[in-house]
């Protein structure tokens, strides 16, 4: 199982956001409500723990998607409109569990499904807050980091090195050669997806030019022009900061989550993995 780090701790915290607007005078109900209850449903309470949980998950979604402070009038839309949620939420829960709609087959499984995969973002959120990056490591991952090379190539791929010499040399005399050998032009490619021996080679020639030797790659022949390349330096510290901590928080992240699970009792039954 993998389970990708998300910016937001609580990101996957999920509740509904009802469009329609409560017909009843919840400021006029609340006189016989303690201070830790936020509102009623059928005499079942709504505590100011969970209000406050919503209310502030909410709070940091929004803090991220913008860099200015809510105004006091949207302060108190979205304080007014968790309440209506959370009401209307209990409604909907209570006539549910009138139904039996817990006690189906497949509502049993989901329920069941729901609650095991909200343990597992749990853990992984206490996973997340053991680790501390330090500015060190991020800095050495940048400084290792190199410039982008992006190239764009043609090839020729023949069965032997004497078909592909022969090819290329047919090739770079620019003279009419009949050959059934198709040209493969290539989408763009990073240094990443080539070998390494091959990188230096290709850095060496000019655009429109051939390589100058065949290149063999999985025991066939290659003849290769170069017909565009470009390269891209390395943004600046500031702006490739977060993003190479989150790399290596994900990277501890999975680790601990690989070490847990060498360490538990796995067995999969294979009648059902084909």
């Amino acid at each position: 199982m993998e389970i990708s780090v998300c910016s937001s701790k609580n990101s996957w915290i999920v509740y509904f956001t009802f469009s329609l607007i409560l017909a009843l005078p919840l400021t006029g109900q609340a006189k016989d409500l303690d201070p830790n209850t936020v509102a009623s449903v059928n005499a079942q309470n709504l505590s100011l723990p969970m209000y406050e949980f919503l209310l502030g998950s909410r709070h940091r979604e929004d803090q991220e998607n913008t860099e200015f402070a809510l105004s006091e009038d949207e302060l108190s839309a979205a304080r007014s409109q968790a309440i209506e949620d959370l009401v209307l939420t209990e409604v909907l829960a209570q006539e549910a569990l009138g139904l039996k709609l817990d006690q189906i087959g497949t509502n049993k499984i989901e329920i069941a499904l729901a609650r095991k995969t909200l343990l597992a973002q749990l853990m992984v959120r206490q996973i997340m807050d053991n680790i501390t990056i330090s500015e060190e490591a991020i800095r050495a991952v940048y400084d290792a980091e190199k410039p982008t090379s992006l190239y764009r190539f043609n090839l020729w791929i023949t069965p032997s090195k004497n078909e592909a010499i022969k090819l290329l040399a047919h090739l770079q005399d620019k003279k009419p050669f009949k050959h059934s050998y198709e040209k493969i032009e290539t989408p763009w490619l990073d240094q990443t997806e080539l070998e390494t021996s091959v990188v230096n080679i290709v850095d060496a020639t000019p655009i429109g030019d051939f390589v100058s030797d065949v290149i063999e790659q999985d025991e066939l022949w290659k003849v290769v022009q170069v017909i565009d390349k470009s390269k891209f330096d390395k943004p600046p510290f500031e702006e490739a900061r977060d993003v190479i901590k989150a790399d290596l928080t994900q990277a501890q992240v999975d680790e601990e989550i690989r070490k847990l699970s060498m360490k538990a009792d796995i067995q999969v039954n294979p009648l059902h993995t084909n």
